[in-house]
């Protein structure tokens, strides 16, 4: 039930288009187009084309959501030259960010509480900028959060929604990032899913592929001085997981994630945090109904107790990031309430068959 709360609070608020970032998809039609012909994995040409059309609409940071681990050290280089190229031309002073996605295989968990560890692809120069992306789920199958770094040798790799966020800023690819402690996932920070997919604009490559060598493109368009996603949203690619939000591609995950890492992150709370905090209000709570009369506290448990609790919640979430759940506490002690009245019930009626039974005279 904590889970349910929670995700009701991730996805809460009314959807404002996000103007800072720009969702590049290839979608079906785009997959099966000359530039990519069904091909998996992506062809080099294909996506170097792409990126080039993304760095002639003038964003301030490319962040490549796709699979890349055949690329070589040199074809990187070329693209980063036609990205730079693509700079010259537009007459732009600041060198367009790119951001490359490096994926990695979930291994085995430990513990209770204990977040497993994630082999990482092997990465030939580390002088690129890579992070990793936001869909790794949870316990319960459901991408809540992402992961702020995760360790390879020691070294910890941040995530890409993170190394997005500090191009945008023009803090470099790494930050201070805490050293990691064995091989261990660190906690995963929670996903504002606020909007669902529709608080991004998105655009097909098709579209961008067509558009990126005109002069009115070039001059303006909704790519400009913006964060460009490009990931993949063709069936093919895989890449839809369960969310707070429903089913959502992993670009559009990723997306939430950077607004999410720019806003500084928000821890997701561990099970003893969520047990801990039941505790202590189910105590406040039982305890404050010996304070009342049993009519008017019935009355306040199934009334005034649901939404002072549900608007607490809320209220600490949006405000300060932490998530308390008082749905289990609440459900606690209506089960309480229920049980103490059915005893009270039966030994009513208990009472009063023993009187009957003594009043009826004997018989003759």
């Amino acid at each position: 039930m904590e889970m349910v709360n929670l995700d009701a609070w991730l996805r809460a608020g009314k959807t404002v288009v996000d103007q800072h970032i720009m969702v590049v998809q290839i979608t079906d039609a785009d997959y099966a187009s000359k530039t990519f012909n069904r091909a998996c994995p992506l062809p080099v040409a294909g996506v170097s084309k792409l990126i080039r059309a993304v760095a002639l609409s003038g964003p301030k940071v490319i962040v490549v959501d796709l699979d890349t681990l055949h690329w070589t050290n040199d074809q990187r280089a070329a693209v980063l030259a036609e990205v730079d190229g693509a700079r010259r031309k537009l007459g732009l002073a600041q060198a367009v960010q790119v951001a490359w996605a490096i994926g990695g295989a979930q291994g085995a968990s430990g513990a209770e509480g204990d977040s497993g560890s994630l082999v990482l692809e092997k990465i030939d120069d580390p002088g690129y900028c890579f992070g990793v992306p936001a869909e790794i789920p949870d316990e319960y199958g459901v991408v809540r959060g992402y992961l702020p770094y995760v360790p390879r040798d020691r070294v910890p790799i941040p995530s890409l929604a993170i190394v997005a966020s500090r191009l945008f800023e023009g803090k470099g690819c790494t930050g201070d990032v805490q050293p990691p402690v064995g091989d261990q996932l660190p906690p995963a920070d929670l996903i504002d899913y606020s909007g669902g997919p529709e608080r991004f604009l998105h655009l097909t490559a098709g579209t961008v592929l067509g558009t990126a060598d005109t002069y009115p493109w070039q001059n303006s368009n909704p790519i400009q001085s913006k964060i460009a996603v490009i990931g993949g949203s063709f069936q093919e690619a895989r890449d839809r997981y369960v969310t707070p939000h429903g089913y959502l591609n992993g670009l559009d995950i990723l997306a939430h994630a950077v607004v999410s890492a720019s806003l500084g992150g928000v821890p997701e709370p561990s099970r003893n945090k969520l047990l801990l905090s039941d505790v202590l209000v189910g105590m406040f709570l039982v305890t404050g109904s010996y304070f009342l009369h049993k009519y008017w506290f019935l009355a306040v448990s199934f009334v005034a107790i649901p939404f002072v609790a549900l608007a607490a919640s809320f209220l600490i979430f949006s405000s300060t990031g932490y998530f308390i759940s008082y749905v289990p506490v609440v459900a606690a002690v209506f089960l309480h309430h229920l049980i103490e009245h059915a005893e009270e019930h039966w030994r009513m009626r208990r009472e009063l068959h023993e009187l009957r039974s003594k009043a009826l005279p004997p018989p003759g």
